[in-house]
């Protein structure tokens, strides 16, 4: 099958913050209290999803809600499944359906609501995004100079993150004007370290209408649109903030991640997650901060009450695309692994 090629040069550009755009409300400093239990029961619980025993549950990178269907992303499996609103499966794409090349992989996978199809960020013998239908048939690509780790597209703009390259030892954030086919640099390097780093989760998630973004060494949650990065909450993260000495330039990658799990210490904020009540957001050390929009606190939580789960850490995965939901994953020793949507 032939299919439409767009190329895309690279070039360096400039970033842009604007005003502070709170959706925190009136609450800019979300200040991180004592260690304690969540209880998921204080969430809107809309269903429970005994998940396809033919979905591998396992590197899970991105989980979207479009038209009643559940769109599982796993990097680890480089598989997308597809299931009904009840977790049955009933579709499957794999590197084979998207007719890759021996070398080549997925990076990242979007669903575009605008134009109704599936896009995949490619790297390997060549970077590309590549664009299917929901059968997993490519009909259009753009060709990439460099490789990414993740894709988002909101109207004419494409927005790529770097890994770590020649340039910045950590990832750099790129956006693509469609319309006049250049692309432009929105973060420089605002860190220097020894040793590259790039985070293990997602730093662009999109919730609804709504791009965020969050990067290593900033505990800062931007929104994007357009050209335009603004800071909207800034957590507070006492004895948990990284301490200003010699930890990024002394020391090896080895030692300065072994401090940090020692200590507790929160170099990334990652895995945004919107709901009425409460915002979720992933740490490198595996704990989720808890942000209540109605007391204006913050919490790191440890655990859920309620899940006769066999896990004692929390799985949870923004519901990205129409809705402003959350999908928390467990395994109990009965039914294998379940989902439960809150908003």
């Amino acid at each position: 099958m032939e299919y439409k090629i767009t190329y895309i040069l690279i070039l360096s550009m400039f970033i842009t913050l604007g005003r502070s755009e709170n959706i925190f409300k009136d609450s800019h400093n979300a200040n991180i209290l004592d260690l304690e239990t969540f209880s998921i029961d204080s969430l809107k619980k809309l269903q429970n999803v005994e998940i396809d025993s033919n979905i591998i549950c396992t590197g899970i990178s991105r989980i979207y809600d479009y038209k009643n269907e559940v769109v599982i992303f796993s990097k680890l499996q480089q598989q997308v499944f597809i299931s009904d609103s009840k977790g049955r499966l009933f579709k499957f794409i794999t590197l084979k359906d998207l007719k890759l090349l021996p070398g080549q992989k997925i990076e990242d996978f979007f669903i575009n609501t605008l134009t109704d199809n599936l896009v995949f960020l490619i790297s390997g013998s060549e970077n590309k995004i590549l664009n299917t239908d929901f059968a997993g048939i490519p009909f259009s690509q753009t060709i990439l100079s460099h490789r990414y780790k993740e894709l988002k597209i909101s109207g004419n703009y494409i927005y790529l993150l770097s890994y770590p390259n020649e340039t910045s030892n950590l990832a750099q954030l790129f956006v693509i004007d469609r319309l006049a086919n250049k692309t432009h640099l929105l973060t420089e390097q605002y860190i220097s370290t020894k040793f590259e780093m790039s985070s293990q989760s997602r730093e662009l998630i999109s919730i609804g209408n709504c791009l965020y973004y969050t990067r290593l060494f900033d505990n800062t949650i931007y929104s994007i649109k357009e050209f335009m990065i603004r800071p909207i909450c800034t957590i507070n993260l006492g004895n948990y903030v990284l301490p200003e000495n010699d930890l990024l330039y002394s020391k090896s990658l080895s030692d300065f991640l072994e401090d940090c799990k020692v200590n507790n210490y929160v170099y990334s904020l990652n895995k945004i997650a919107n709901t009425e009540k409460y915002i979720f957001i992933n740490t490198n050390n595996s704990n989720t901060i808890c942000y209540s929009k109605q007391k204006h606190i913050s919490k790191i939580l440890t655990a859920l009450d309620g899940f006769d789960s066999i896990e004692s850490t929390i799985n949870y995965f923004p519901m990205e695309g129409e809705g402003n939901r959350v999908a928390f994953l467990f395994k109990n020793n009965d039914k294998g692994t379940s989902m439960v949507i809150c908003e």
